[in-house]
């Protein structure tokens, strides 16, 4: 089955970032989310940075799923199996950690 990835581009220094992504319920490795993070119109750096997809799924379920940087240095996040085994909405972030989770 082919990927569905949505783009998304977030500016830390503007008040207004979201985006919405759509998917559908018991989708497997089909979803992800390409984000592209800037400063004040400057790619971040992640040079020592680890993403974090952190949120809470509509059950009340926490999700805390280590993303990758991908070589074009966008966050890649995978709509896993457990982020879309609940129907209805969910809102998530993108935390940012200096150190290594593993």
């Amino acid at each position: 089955m082919d990927s569905n990835i949505t783009n998304i581009t977030v500016d830390l220094a503007t008040s207004n970032n979201f985006g919405i992504v759509k998917a559908v319920q018991g989708d497997m490795n089909t979803r992800f989310v390409h984000i592209t993070l800037l400063d004040n119109q400057v790619e971040y750096d992640f040079t020592d940075v680890y993403p974090v997809l952190r949120g809470t799924k509509p059950d009340g379920t926490t999700i805390f799923n280590e993303c990758a940087v991908s070589a074009g240095n966008r966050i890649i996040v995978e709509l896993t199996e457990q982020i879309l085994a609940e129907p209805g909405m969910s809102t998530y972030e993108i935390a940012l950690y200096a150190t290594p989770l593993t």
